[in-house]
């Protein structure tokens, strides 16, 4: 696996083994979640595994830029149904 890794630019830093369910946990890191999921599919096609899952884990610094975009986004976005926001932009209203 660490091989693999490294030949996306990635690297293995924690392997964990499971008891219960005989499954394990790999911690990686990889350049972006186009690069995981490539790894995936490489190991996914070797059918070792029976399943192969990627989650992609976000620093604090990543989730605090995550909910300041968030909270950007709903300043100007309602779903549909509900009451469209008011904002301005550069002295421009929109409604």
């Amino acid at each position: 696996m660490r091989s693999l890794l490294e030949s996306f630019d990635g690297s293995l830093d924690r392997l964990y083994w499971a008891v219960e369910d005989s499954a394990s946990y790999a911690i990686t890191h990889l350049p972006d979640a186009v690069t995981a999921s490539a790894v995936r599919a490489a190991i996914e096609q070797t059918g070792a595994f029976t399943s192969v899952k990627v989650s992609e884990l976000l620093t604090q610094e990543q989730l605090t830029d995550v909910r300041v975009l968030a909270a950007a986004g709903s300043a100007v976005y309602r779903a549909p149904g509900h009451a469209d926001p008011e904002f301005e932009i550069d002295g421009v209203e929109f409604r």
